[in-house]
């Protein structure tokens, strides 16, 4: 029983201690976004900014091609539905599939070094109806703020997700109460 009790605690220090490359889940709640650079919001960033379907899982082998390119400052229009689909389209014109619901992930892309970069949490903007994510970048130690505006919000984390290490945890204390 012992050998449970170690397994078990390992297992969920490994859950909290390996970080995820996951992106905050935005939806859009009207027919459009903006995206600046929150840092000035009229100069380039190093990185390119691209939407993805939030199904996706941003990482190095991820093609930029299977994401929707963003130019800052820009307009993105979120159309749909269309059928059980939405519509993401930038100011050239191009379009991504939103399977499903109009909820999207964001992802900076490091063309020099062929690598991505996913946002390490939101803060909500009540004012401009909108968030502010923030990317870090640890190879150049490069912190880029992106600012989502005009009607988005962020999608919670499902209950599930919390909940599995503290079903795990009673699941312990259960059997440890069980055999003393």
């Amino acid at each position: 029983m012992k050998h449970f009790y170690v397994v078990t605690f390992i297992a969920s220090l490994l859950m909290v201690s390996i970080p995820a490359q996951a992106s905050t889940v935005l939806s859009a709640t009207d027919g459009d976004m903006n995206f600046y650079n929150a840092d000035n919001i009229f100069s380039p960033i190093p990185f390119d900014l691209f939407l993805f379907d939030d199904s996706t899982s941003i990482n190095n082998s991820l093609n930029p091609a299977d994401g929707l390119s963003i130019a800052l400052p820009s307009i993105t229009g979120i159309l749909g539905p269309v059928g059980a689909n939405f519509i993401a389209t930038n100011s050239g014109g191009d379009t991504l599939v939103l399977t499903g619901s109009n909820q999207f992930i964001l992802g900076l892309y490091d063309g020099n070094n062929n690598t991505w970069l996913v946002d390490s949490g939101f803060v909500p903007i009540n004012s401009a109806n909108g968030v502010a994510l923030q990317f870090f970048d640890p190879a150049s130690e490069t912190a880029v703020s992106i600012l989502v505006v005009d009607a988005v919000t962020t999608v919670p984390l499902p209950g599930a997700a919390w909940l599995f290490l503290t079903g795990l945890m009673g699941i312990a204390g259960f059997s440890h109460r069980r055999n003393s």
